[in-house]
């Protein structure tokens, strides 16, 4: 009775009338029913599966899943659906997949920890936490706004401590009536010690000419000698806040001043540093601080126009929290710590010279590189990952198409294959 040898699909492959070996119907010789000296044939099949049918052309009648070892190429082919001889993938292909691959999806990999500089990949995770709470280290510089610069810009302690060019109505905190400290003075501190100033050592002021009658205010000299006194001419002293045509003695005049109207005075030379009264021009316009200014450092979330201390500038850089789109100046191209702005980054990219890199190039992964798992069955250039792996040898294609070899976990199935088939049990 003829041998009806079929494929793992059902399919008819071929009819061996008993007495016969069949070299048609497939690479193999398939021997039929009571073939005397049939072993020359079924060792010669062993060793061509063996080989793969190893030979610098692909073997004729070939079966879908049979492989094919090209030697004149050097690589493993395998006979697929389409009935075409398609390529498996090398050890050097495989490892040059590693060098620059084009990712799908989604990819992951572990996010690092804050602050770590090395050379493994950074997560948007990672990059979104750098934004929030840099650690800055050494000694972080930024390019100085030129004076007077009001807007995003990062300001150094050059700009902040080099003399401000202030714009509109600056404000300060107004220390009390008697501080006699280095805190800024206010107009409203200035106008509250015109009405009764504490005078300390030798107050000065200009001396009017003889017979000027105004608000200016009056020396000693002036008043010596106008009229012409000599010795020490004595005249009681008002009560404080008089204003009439008594003459002022210098009790009056140094302990109880109460200014009436608007005073005025000679506005001092920007950077005068004497006892000289300062106007009104020149605590607004001149500011030129000397020494080492100090104002109330403003709390972290303060926005206004109050003077920003250098301790309000540290906090600031310690847990910075930007908005809007950030801006600084774009760097010239020297490798330093500033910061890099969108145009300085699109510049470098569009300088970069392609003409020595491979498309694929080799990247040194570290962690555990994740990537999307294909659905069973595909065949693609997709990454397989380990689940792929595990799916397709367990899975549904347990049984390898055509070449008659069974991997499961599992025991071997009795009702499963023909005789001659290979069965080969997978332990993880």
């Amino acid at each position: 009775m003829a041998y009806i040898i079929n494929n793992t699909r059902g399919q008819v492959v071929a009819v061996i009338p008993d007495g016969t070996i069949d070299s048609t119907s497939t690479t193999l010789q398939l021997v039929g029913r009571n073939v005397t000296e049939y072993g020359e044939s079924e060792n010669e099949n062993y060793v061509w599966l063996m080989e793969n049918f190893a030979g610098p052309t692909a073997p004729p009648r070939p079966l879908q899943g049979q492989l094919w070892f090209d030697t004149a190429n050097s690589y493993i082919t395998l006979r697929n659906m389409a009935n075409t001889w398609v390529a498996l993938a090398d050890q050097d292909y495989v490892q040059a997949q590693k060098e620059s691959p084009v990712f799908t999806g989604s990819p992951q990999a572990p996010t690092a920890v804050a602050n770590v500089n090395n050379n493994q990949i950074a997560t948007t995770a990672f990059v979104q936490s750098q934004k929030i709470s840099p650690a800055l280290s050494g000694v972080p510089t930024a390019p100085t706004a030129p004076r007077g610069t009001a807007n995003s810009q990062i300001a150094t302690t050059e700009f902040v401590t080099d003399g401000p060019l202030f714009t509109g109505v600056p404000e300060a905190p107004t220390a009390v009536s008697t501080t006699n400290t280095d805190q800024l003075a206010t107009t409203k501190f200035v106008q509250d010690n015109k009405v009764s100033p504490a005078f300390s050592g030798t107050p000065t002021a200009p001396t009017p000419a003889r017979g000027i009658s105004s608000t200016q205010l009056a020396t000693t000299a002036f008043v010596t000698s106008s009229p012409l006194f000599t010795g020490i001419p004595e005249a009681p002293t008002a009560v404080p806040g008089t204003a009439t045509t008594q003459i002022a003695t210098t009790a009056f005049v140094t302990n109880s001043v109460q200014l009436a109207g608007v005073p005025t005075a000679p506005t001092a030379a920007q950077g005068t540093a004497t006892t000289q009264i300062a106007t009104t021009a020149f605590v607004t316009n001149s500011v030129q601080l000397a020494g080492i200014p100090t104002a109330p450092t403003a709390a972290n979330i303060a926005n206004t126009s109050q003077i920003a201390t250098t301790a309000f500038v540290q906090s600031q850089k310690a847990n910075i929290v930007l908005t809007g789109i950030p801006r600084t100046t774009t760097p010239d191209g020297t490798i330093l710590n500033q910061i890099a702005d969108v145009l300085y980054v699109d510049q470098q990219i569009a300088n970069i010279n392609l003409s020595n890199k491979a498309d694929i190039n080799s990247p040194l992964f570290t962690g555990i590189p994740r990537a999307p798992t294909a659905p069973a069955g595909t065949n693609n250039t997709q990454i397989a990952t380990t689940g792929f792996v595990r799916t397709e040898i367990t899975g549904n294609n347990a049984l390898w198409q055509g070449s008659a070899k069974f991997v499961s976990l599992s025991d071997p199935d009795p009702n499963q294959g023909n005789d001659g088939d290979f069965w080969f049990k997978y332990q993880p």
